[in-house]
């Protein structure tokens, strides 16, 4: 293959290829990760490329670059001495699904006289190619949030009727497989071991030990979080969560943005109740700050009495 004229004065005579899904059912139709990799071993082969690394990855977003595969190759290309001249992905999305960041590393890429080629999308390396690829970007981009937008709703439905949607149950449930006409469904149940340990906590907040103190004293028994060590941060979050007292709140937690959600935003789900209502507000009752005592008032004096105590 021909060297452009930035790889040839880099010494960049390599490639590197990326390829990536976001859910296990891409990995099951042509976007899987061998297709991928065959793709781009393919192309590399026909051009005479050699590749100097190949970087898969499985089950992550493409509007994220905060990806440690993806981190893994960029520290890869940019190491000194580095021959790698050409990125190599089968579509633009599988590099990137935000035009913005996509457009970032890529002119930082440019600048080291690197290029990103995306095998179905192939542009020219000038101004009208570049163009296009803009025009890719926003394209992968839109089609990343529209289907953000309908996975959210059928998510939605599906946590109306009562279904979990997510892989991680919180402590002291379980998910288990319910057949439905639609297909299999999860539905949170009570794991009766962790339900347990989420009394033992509730127990020990109420005798006034403190999120620090009954972190404490779950380690030194041994009643483990999930294989982990209790902290202050994971007792406050187990007597604060609604759904030991029967309510799951789906949608609370904007995992993109890593913040929570509007109130209004949020669909309860019905679960089997861990602890009482009276004993779960007590515990939020002993949470709360002791509200200041309001200072005494004294009684107002006659005129002239304050001299009056003055002289005595």
């Amino acid at each position: 293959m021909k060297k452009t004229n930035s790889q040839a004065v880099a010494g960049r005579i390599k490639a590197v290829g990326y390829a990536r899904v976001s859910t296990p059912e891409q990995a099951e139709k042509d976007l899987s990760l061998p297709a991928q990799m065959a793709s781009i071993r393919r192309y590399a082969q026909d051009r005479g490329l050699a590749l100097a690394g190949e970087f898969v990855k499985r089950g992550v977003s493409g509007t994220d670059d905060n990806r440690p595969e993806f981190r893994r190759m960029l520290e890869e290309i940019y190491r000194p001495n580095s021959e790698v001249g050409m990125v190599i992905v089968t579509h633009g999305a599988r590099f990137m699904r935000n035009a913005t960041r996509a457009r970032v590393h890529k002119e930082q890429l440019r600048r080291r006289g690197i290029r990103v080629l995306a095998i179905q999308q192939t542009v020219s390396d000038d101004p009208n190619g570049h163009f296009a690829e803009g025009m890719f970007e926003l394209i992968d981009q839109l089609e990343s949030e529209t289907n953000g937008v309908r996975t959210r709703a059928g998510m939605a439905e599906n946590a109306r009727q009562g279904y979990f949607n997510g892989s991680r149950p919180p402590f002291g449930f379980c998910v288990e497989k319910i057949a439905t006409s639609a297909g299999p469904k999860n539905k949170l149940v009570i794991e009766p071991a962790e339900a347990e340990l989420v009394r033992e906590v509730f127990r020990q907040y109420l005798a006034g030990s403190g999120a620090k103190s009954t972190a404490r004293h779950m380690n030194q028994r041994g009643l483990l979080c999930r294989k982990h060590l209790w902290t202050r941060d994971l007792v406050l979050r187990v007597i604060s969560d609604p759904g030991v007292v029967g309510t799951y709140n789906w949608g609370r937690l904007d995992s993109r943005g890593n913040c929570i959600r509007p109130e209004s935003e949020w669909i309860p789900m019905a679960v089997e109740r861990i602890v009482d209502d009276e004993i779960f507000q007590m515990v939020q009752e002993l949470r709360l700050p002791p509200r200041p005592r309001a200072p005494a008032i004294e009684p107002a004096l006659p005129r002239g009495s304050a001299a009056l105590f003055a002289l005595r």
